[in-house]
């Protein structure tokens, strides 16, 4: 492409991979970028590291953007300007249609635009397209939902971003299991945004990512998600490229189409276990994976530059098959939650643990790259290479110190059953403990007294915070128990707690390893509650963020314990009548 000695630079909204991406791919093409980045995240800005870059401004992102751009344009004519998310957009479509600027952003109309940004309209276009989309309706207010879509269900803002208390607010799809969880979920996404309630498809997140210029597709490129974060689907960390399947790609075009796009987007889909493609949601800018398109040999950043210059683009690019990239450090926060991942969930998108480890060899072989790192920008590849070991070595210390404490609960739990004596009496004291007091200690608490009136109980959490009551749903599955804590405030553990206490119960490694470090002396008497189920375990998880099922299934298990708990001093008042009977001496529980 032919270079101006007066114009050699691109404008890029916003610091995203896809900007950094962006500035790399046009700096190779002798294209300077300027960039400016959110108000408060220029410190996080990795693209601001990059040696393609000579401008690095803020903005809010709030407040309108465009007397600001017209003013560096003004001064630096920009070749192409890149919005590289959702905000960058929303500041682009309040430039004028016509106006030479907003042609040089190369997007689409801002009523096409509206389409792709609002989920609904866009699954109102796929359904008149006749294209297959998850069943569902939008949502107003909480109460039951309808039956026929059953659960789980995914409750999904139908916009990604909004302005609310003077910022931008992300808003992403959950998953729920239950009624209970839905209405959780709507009373906190509806204040912001109006929902879509829809049918939860499973399957593997395909992307088909198009080039249009003025409703005509230039060029197509599609890969398949390997890895999400968080795992219940997100952002890729690890994708692959694959030849674009004839389906999504006719479901693609015909949407794209019939909006008139112009410029790039990224069609996202679910491939189901038997083939089908559904639609999930149109991205209508540059995508967080664009270095994979990339590396592979898909140059979408050239692309939208020639359109910008009026030029003839390439023809479709042949692509690399089966090339993947990742994201890092991110991937490696992901190797440690798929880890310690239930695999069994089967609303996980959990891999096989070892092979996702081999696979990180394929690096070595030519079959894949990481995001950003190349040595032609070596401030970027050094920061990269930085934060991943930095990652690593947090990620080393924290399963050594989580394996030390893992041990010391087990010798500490095995030396307390063997050696110390407790009795079932008036002047035996329990202590419960876990994070907040508002789940899993008040109910262990409420239930050991009801199992032994006779000693004194009490609950506390290490959250600072105090007065908060459970909710709603933990309190109803209490109820199933027998159980009432709908009164229950929660506490803050106090040293005095702990000083009274002949036993402190803590529901994981977590809380043991924090009494350790702030009450070393009373961590002396403490051992996790599991331990005392008929299937013992060091941790009870926090059923806070639950579904009721999940929630029943944790409070069962504690229901085990304390029950163990009550035999094991039965146990020890029978073992020291015993004992003071053969010494002769009397003994009173």
């Amino acid at each position: 492409m032919p270079m101006s000695d007066v114009n050699q630079h691109a404008l890029v909204l916003d610091c995203h991979r896809a900007a950094l991406e962006a500035v790399q791919s046009l700096g190779r093409a002798g294209v300077r970028s300027d960039i400016i980045a959110r108000d408060g995240a220029d410190g996080a800005c990795l693209a601001y590291r990059s040696k393609y870059v000579d401008r690095k401004l803020v903005h809010n992102f709030v407040s309108d953007l465009s007397g600001c751009l017209r003013a560096l344009d003004a001064e630096r004519h920009y070749r192409l300007v890149i919005p590289s998310t959702d905000l960058g957009l929303l500041q682009i479509l309040r430039l004028e249609e016509k106006d030479d600027l907003r042609r040089r952003c190369v997007v689409a109309s801002n009523s096409a635009l509206e389409v792709a940004l609002h989920k609904a309209a866009t699954l109102a276009l796929a359904i008149q397209l006749g294209i297959p989309v998850p069943r569902g309706h939008k949502v107003s207010g909480s109460g039951d939902g309808p039956s026929d879509i059953g659960f789980p269900r995914v409750l999904k803002p139908i916009r990604s971003r909004v302005f609310a208390d003077g910022a931008a607010k992300a808003l992403a799809p959950v998953i729920v299991s239950s009624v209970e969880e839905r209405d959780r979920v709507l009373e906190r996404l509806l204040p912001y945004s109006e929902v879509i309630e829809q049918e939860y498809v499973g399957g593997i997140g395909v992307g088909i990512e198009l080039l249009f210029e003025n409703g005509r597709m230039l060029w197509n490129f599609a890969h398949e998600r390997i890895h999400e974060l968080p795992l219940t689907g997100g952002a890729s960390t690890y994708r692959r490229s694959i030849a674009v399947p004839s389906m999504a790609l006719d479901f693609s075009v015909a949407l794209l189409q019939a909006l008139r796009w112009h410029g790039v987007a990224m069609v996202e889909f679910k491939r189901t276990a038997d083939g089908r493609f559904v639609l999930m949601e149109i991205n209508p800018r540059l995508w967080g994976s664009l270095a994979l398109s990339i590396d592979a040999g898909v140059d979408f950043p050239r692309g939208l530059l020639a359109i910008a210059e009026g030029e003839a683009v390439s023809a479709q690019p042949r692509y690399k098959l089966g090339y993947s990239t990742r994201a890092m450090p991110d991937d490696i926060v992901w190797m440690g939650v798929n880890l310690y991942a239930d695999h069994d969930q089967k609303l996980l998108l959990t891999r096989p643990r070892i092979r996702s480890f081999i696979e990180y060899l394929k690096v070595f072989i030519g079959k894949e790259s990481w995001d950003h790192f190349t040595v032609r920008d070596p401030v970027v590849f050094k920061e990269v290479v930085q934060n991943s070991l930095s990652l690593i070595f947090q990620r080393a210390r924290k399963v050594t110190h989580g394996l030390m404490v893992r041990e010391k609960l087990k010798r500490q739990h095995k030396s307390l059953v063997r050696n110390h004596r407790l009795t079932r009496n008036s002047n035996l004291r329990l202590l419960f403990v876990c994070y907040g007091n508002i789940c899993r200690s008040p109910f262990a608490a409420a239930l050991a007294s009801s199992l032994m009136p006779e000693v004194l109980i009490s609950s506390a959490g290490f959250n600072p915070k105090e007065y908060r009551r459970p909710p709603a749903h933990v309190c109803a599955v209490a109820r199933e128990f027998g159980i009432t804590l709908d009164g229950h405030k929660s506490r803050s553990l106090k040293e005095l707690d702990c000083q009274q206490a002949d036993l402190i119960l803590v529901m994981d490694g977590e809380n043991f390893d924090a009494l350790m470090r702030e009450m070393p002396q009373a961590a002396r008497r403490a051992t996790a509650l599991g331990f005392f189920s008929a299937d013992p375990h060091r941790n009870i998880e926090d059923p806070y963020d639950m579904s009721i099922e999940q929630s029943r299934s944790v409070f069962a298990r504690i229901q085990s314990a304390v029950h163990g708990l009550a035999l094991w001093l039965d146990n020890e008042r029978r073992t020291q009548q015993r004992s003071a009977k053969m010494r002769g001496e009397s003994f009173h529980s």
